[in-house]
């Protein structure tokens, strides 16, 4: 059988795969992470979440060696970006063993001692206990992958380490095999390696240009653990680059990014096999440690490295834990092995490694990190906020193991950043973005991944207490309990604001509020009033408003901002006679007062569902501004009006099934609109703003003192200093209270309307009476035409063509059949489910179909009126 035989007896034709379909066959898809391609001579960085757009990219590469990484960057909490690469302490995780095994070629520096062919290299691999899954021809030799059966995704920085030296152990053995034959293997086995990607070009001989193919794929998967099996007790990895740095080792280079936060170890230790520990130190830790009395007399039966290497660490451990100078640590180990007639090591690369793997050791497990213990009610450690993370110990109850994990999640959450939200029902994981704070939904998956970040599992064994990775099971149980034992989370504020007698300004989360504060900094609230209206006057007071309750009503929006803990508010209608007048822009001008940034803008869709799902998803995020932009249509959402008005506006996702709770009590929602039309229902939940240049061509307009609303982003912490100061005079006034306007908001509009007066801006709601005539759809004029219509059709489904007839007395615009149809649609539209009395006790309602689930017309909308029964 030839050497490439044993492999192509089975195989599938592999040599067309994309770079995406490689990549997916390693990850899935989408991968548990970031997962680098990495471009030479560029040296760019591509992060990729998905695969949907790899192939298409790779086309702007076809003249660069395009590269990807063996290990996985973690989905959040690193900031990757075109120039950055991993370094293999931040590695989340591998998804193959992998060698990379150079052929003769010129182009290679040590082509004498590589392998003649990629046959010869096929057969040395024979040798190994696991055949290769994949088989890529690289250009100038091969490279091999024993694909895991499932990605191994670390849960700490032991199990990268194990990994660690899984990879370096099956490279010597490599190494070992190839050296029969006088050939030599690089050295690749680093998590932060990079390999050629199957489906591009080596470009790496311009005269000799070669595609890098997958010559052979068995599809088999190995387990991790046949790996880790073959790694012999007393191998000891060399360190990470990083460390390699730290320790001075010959050819490490100079300490650059990757040496980051490596442990320092002197260059200048001395080792001889007849080296004596301090007798006073050690006889003190001796005494303070009976664990290292066991540990120096070689009688630990739970440690779980139980060589001569694994005692050397223990000892190591203690040692580094106790203060010990370097060298005192390093005399302690030589003495031990001599002790017990084993090979003193007498070279410093061994005590190095060892050493730094102590420090690293014990910097991450600290003797005083606080444990859960699944069997006892209580915790120990003092510094439990503090602390990264706890230790759990698992059982076989787990009931019990739910509340340990649990209580030790509590115990982290100091300060909180996993919140319960949707009142117990849901959690959520405050997340920072350019310098914001923001909020996510965790599904279970997040959960998970949250909580492993925060405990290291263990579990007793027959070979003492082991590192343990907890089930699935468990994980799910513990998303269950946890948000009824979280902190609340009613919304942001990212103003200061009021609760009891007082004003809140400490960022942060405020547990007796719920509300977590994300303010600016260097906010003044000693400013009079007059200064502070004059502030807000000066970015927000030039705008058309057609009256002063418009302009009372629009100011209401941000100076009622730090009341509105006291309850919901209303949200605001900004309409204008025609477009162009700054209805938007005030909406965004407000908006980056509250928000600090341009605000969310969300249009209004084809139908009310479409309009709902849109809400929801904008609100998914937990902005406290949103704004629904152009309303085109009748403003109608039985959702919106209750979520004004509710605790939590909820809803289902566009797209999909799922649906989420969102808190309303930090919201604010504004609608802008050409002479906006809404039902009665969302009129007593808002407030009104009309604005009118009484200009033919508002556009025109060039008379601004700023440019907007840049200027108000700009100048936000002089604006909310003036919008706290306000209401921190008012506070000192006694609160004077006002009329309350809307039944619905009682508390804060009786709030908002005594602060408004406290200012000089008597006239919150005083345009209630016009808004009524002005925005409540006038439907009396199809009062003949629905008697008509019923006269001649009865309740058979019709076109609004077909209406036109009886449509004389209606302004309807255009010119022709098509043109007037489509104007009376609109109409009818406006006055969905509205009831008429057609006869003696005979009632009708106007319904509509035609329209597909996303509310598009596809063939024509029909009308038709439903008799109901009285």
């Amino acid at each position: 059988m030839a050497p490439s035989e044993k492999y192509n007896s089975s195989v599938r034709d592999a040599a067309g795969a994309t770079p995406a379909a490689f990549l997916m066959s390693l990850w899935g898809s989408p991968p548990p992470g970031r997962v680098l391609v990495w471009t030479l001579p560029d040296k760019r960085s591509h992060w990729y979440a998905h695969f949907d757009d790899i192939d298409r990219d790779m086309r702007s590469h076809i003249h660069k060696n395009v590269y990807t990484g063996v290990g996985i960057a973690p989905k959040e909490g690193l900031q990757l970006t075109p120039h950055k690469r991993l370094v293999e302490c931040l590695v989340a995780g591998i998804p193959a063993i992998w060698a990379d095994l150079d052929v003769t070629h010129p182009i290679h520096r040590k082509a004498e001692k590589l392998p003649p062919t990629r046959e010869a290299v096929l057969e040395a691999l024979k040798e190994l206990p696991m055949e290769p899954t994949l088989v890529i021809d690289s250009g100038h030799g091969l490279q091999c992958w024993w694909i895991l059966d499932e990605p191994w995704l670390f849960a700490d920085a032991d199990e990268r380490e194990q990994a660690r030296r899984a990879t370096q152990w099956w490279h010597r053995m490599i190494q070992e095999i190839f050296a029969k034959q006088d050939w030599v293997v690089d050295s690749t086995f680093d998590l932060a390696r990079v390999m050629r990607l199957p489906g591009t070009t080596n470009n790496k001989d311009p005269e000799d240009r070669r595609e890098v193919t997958i010559l052979e794929d068995r599809q088999h998967r190995h387990n991790r653990e046949r790996f880790l099996e073959l790694v012999p007790p007393d191998f000891v990895a060399s360190p990470p680059v990083a460390e390699q740095v730290a320790t001075g080792r010959p050819g490490a280079g100079p300490p650059g990014r990757g040496s980051e936060g490596a442990t320092a170890y002197p260059s200048d230790l001395t080792i001889v096999s007849d080296a004596q520990p301090n007798p006073v130190r050690l006889g003190a830790l001796l005494k303070a440690a009976p664990k290292f009395q066991l540990t120096w007399a070689r009688q630990r039966s739970d440690l779980r490295d139980r060589s001569a290497s694994g005692y050397n660490m223990s000892i190591a451990c203690y040692a580094v834990r106790a203060g010990w100078p370097d060298q005192e640590v390093v005399n302690a180990m030589i003495y031990w092995r001599c002790l017990h007639s084993e090979d003193p090591k007498v070279r410093g690369s061994y005590y190095a490694r060892t050493l730094v793997k102590a420090k690293r050791f014990v910097a991450q497990n600290r003797s005083d990190r606080p444990t859960v213990d699944s069997t006892s009610s209580t915790s120990q450690g003092e510094e439990r906020g503090k602390e990264r993370r706890l230790e759990v110990h698992l059982t076989a109850d787990e009931g019990l193991n739910i509340e340990a994990c649990v209580s030790a999640v509590k115990l982290l959450n100091d300060p909180p950043i996993l919140l319960s939200i949707s009142d117990g029902k849901d959690i959520g994981v405050l997340t920072s973005a350019e310098g914001k704070i923001g909020m996510e939904y965790c599904v279970a998956a997040r959960t998970h991944l949250e909580v492993t970040r925060r405990l290291r599992f263990t579990k007793v064994s027959r070979r003492g207490e082991a590192p343990v990775t907890p089930s699935v099971t468990l994980m799910n149980l513990v998303h269950r309990a946890l948000p009824q034992e979280l902190p609340r989370f009613n919304g942001f504020k990212r103003l200061p604001f009021l609760w009891g007698k007082s004003l809140v300004t400490n960022p942060g989360y405020h547990a007796e509020s719920g509300y977590y504060l994300d303010a600016p900094d260097g906010l003044d609230l000693t400013l009079p009033v007059s200064v502070a209206l004059q502030i807000i006057n000066e970015y927000l007071g030039e705008f058309p408003f057609q009256g002063p309750a418009d302009k009372a009503n629009a100011f209401s929006v941000i100076l009622g901002c730090p009341l509105k803990a006291l309850g919901n508010a209303p949200g605001l209608f900004v309409d204008k006679p025609q477009s162009q007048t700054g209805a938007t822009l005030l909406c965004r001008c407000l908006g980056a007062v509250i928000e600090g940034n341009d605000p969310l803008l969300v249009t209004q869709g084809k139908s009310v569902g479409e309009f709902d799902k849109r809400a929801v998803a904008a609100l998914k995020e937990h902005p406290t501004v949103v704004i629904f932009d152009n309303l085109n249509g009748l403003l109608d959402s039985d959702m919106a009006a209750s979520g004004m008005t509710d605790a939590f506006f909820g809803g289902r996702l566009l797209g999909g099934n799922d649906f989420i709770r969102i808190p309303t009590r930090s919201l604010v929602l504004m609608f802008t609109a050409n002479n906006l039309i809404a039902t009665r229902e969302l009129q007593n939940r808002c407030l009104r703003c009309r604005l009118d240049a009484n200009d033919p061509s508002p556009e025109t307009r060039t008379n601004f003192r700023h440019r907007l609303p840049e200027a108000v982003l700009t100048n936000r912490v002089a604006i909310v200093s003036a919008v706290s100061s306000i209401a921190q005079r008012w506070v000192e006034a006694g609160s004077p209270q006002g009329s309350p306007v809307l039944g619905s908001y009682i508390d804060y509009t009786r709030a908002v309307s005594g602060l408004l007066k406290f200012v000089g801006l008597d006239h919150l709601d005083g345009n209630r009476r016009q808004m009524i005539t002005d925005v409540t759809p006038s439907w009396e004029s199809l009062d003949t035409l629905v008697l008509r219509w019923w006269e001649k059709h009865d309740d058979n489904p019709v076109r609004a063509v077909e209406l036109l007839e009886f449509a004389e007395e209606l302004d309807l615009k255009g010119f022709d059949d098509r043109s007037r149809a489509a104007s009376l649609s609109r109409r009818l539209g406006h006055a969905l489910n509205k009831v008429w009395e057609v006869g003696d006790r005979v009632h009708v309602k106007l319904l509509e179909s035609g329209r597909d689930e996303k509310g598009r017309a596809k063939h024509g909308l029909r009308y038709r009126l439903l008799l109901l029964k009285v």
